[in-house]
């Protein structure tokens, strides 16, 4: 609930200069129209799902978009709050984003690079994907 009652303003959404996103101090309550979800920036989406979002037939893809657009890291929010929310596609989620990854404990903004040492823990997670390699790393 904390990360969704900041909000932020995205200069790139308006303005061709680059520049840091800045946050309103006006917050704003929880929606209660549907429940927020968090997960990976990381995900394979069906082009059925893709479809829903692009026309969104009930609404739903739009006005959830409409509240993540000033919200920090949107990637990490907006399809698993459309899929979990729709009737329709809440049922075909997997809830694991199937990468290997590496992290600091407490986890930091980014993970470890993996390197050989990680070859055996890589094998025994069953998990198809790593992040993140070195650009020089024979992994």
């Amino acid at each position: 609930d904390q990360r969704a009652k900041p909000v932020i303003i995205d200069p790139a959404l308006y303005s061709v200069n680059k520049s840091d996103v800045f946050w309103v101090t006006e917050k704003r309550s929880v929606p209660t129209a549907y429940k927020l979800f968090t997960g990976s920036a990381w995900m394979m989406l069906s082009r059925q799902f893709v479809e829903y979002i692009l026309w969104g037939w009930d609404n739903l893809p739009r006005i959830v978009l409409m509240y993540y657009a000033n919200f920090l890291s949107s990637p990490e929010g907006y399809f698993h709050t459309v899929i979990c929310n729709a009737e329709e596609f809440r049922n075909t989620t997997v809830n694991h984003d199937l990468h290997f990854i590496s992290w600091d404990n407490p986890p930091k903004q980014h993970p470890h690079f993996l390197t050989a040492e990680h070859y055996q823990s890589m094998v025994e997670s069953n998990a198809p994907f790593g992040r993140k390699f070195g650009r020089n790393e024979p992994l």
